[in-house]
């Protein structure tokens, strides 16, 4: 036991002694006053604002007003003084380098591209953002009529012609060569011509006049035999004729 209290009593930090808590009023006494003068100091700056920003709203001749290069402290002073003051304030250029703010007055409150033209850091010329803007329309308008004369492609072959040719399917669309192998024959070259009624009939008068023998006989068999009398009646005429 008396060993984990030792441990314990080691590992905590000593009080401070006398010097070391003098050294940290001290500090801290320092870091008020420095706290303290940047107070008066901004207060004494933020008035100087207020006077420069009435001395201009009084001034008839002037519409807008740039102050000076500024740190972002200062700055939202002047925003602020301007806000107070009812008047419009934009801030313009680069952080830490030429970053500054001007204040406008209700009449002359920049347009929008005027400010994209002094954000750019340009000047702003009204005649040349005129034609700028007239060369955009007539741009847009030969946009659309050339769009509008266009032809879509609405044909397949011409839409994927640099993907597939021009003489894809044409071999496809060519009619089949009759081929027994696979059953493809055409009516020219068929044995039996006859209509389905024709045959139908055909079937009906052999049945009639068969003799008793053949009155057993398969369906099929009669079918064929009458398609062969039909066929040897075709070439008898045929000779006939």
């Amino acid at each position: 036991m008396s060993d984990l209290l030792g441990s314990i009593l080691k590992t905590m930090e000593k009080p401070p002694s006398i010097g070391t808590r003098e050294e940290h009023k001290k500090q801290a006494e320092h870091l008020r006053k420095l706290e303290e003068e940047s107070k008066q100091q901004l207060s004494k700056f933020r008035k100087q604002i207020e006077e420069r920003i009435d001395k201009f709203i009084n001034d008839g001749r002037q519409s807008s007003y740039k102050f000076e290069t500024m740190d972002k402290v200062h700055r939202t002073i002047l925003h602020d003084v301007a806000d107070a003051a009812e008047l419009t304030a934009f801030s313009f250029g680069l952080e830490n380098i030429d970053r500054h703010t001007v204040v406008y007055k209700h009449d002359s409150v920049p347009s929008e591209e005027e400010l994209a033209c002094l954000r750019r850091g340009e000047v702003y010329d009204p005649e040349r953002e005129r034609l700028k803007k007239v060369l955009e329309a007539k741009e847009e308008i030969d946009s659309l009529k050339k769009r509008k004369n266009q032809v879509p492609t609405s044909d397949y072959h011409e839409k994927y012609q640099h993907l597939i040719g021009k003489d894809a399917g044409v071999k496809a669309a060519i009619a089949a060569v009759p081929n027994q192998s696979f059953g493809i024959v055409p009516s020219s070259l068929k044995r039996d011509q006859r209509s389905i009624e024709e045959t139908l009939n055909d079937m009906k008068k052999k049945k009639k006049h068969r003799p008793e023998s053949q009155s057993n006989l398969p369906e099929e068999e009669i079918i064929s035999s009458s398609a062969n009398d039909h066929s040897d009646e075709r070439k008898a005429d045929s000779e006939d004729g």
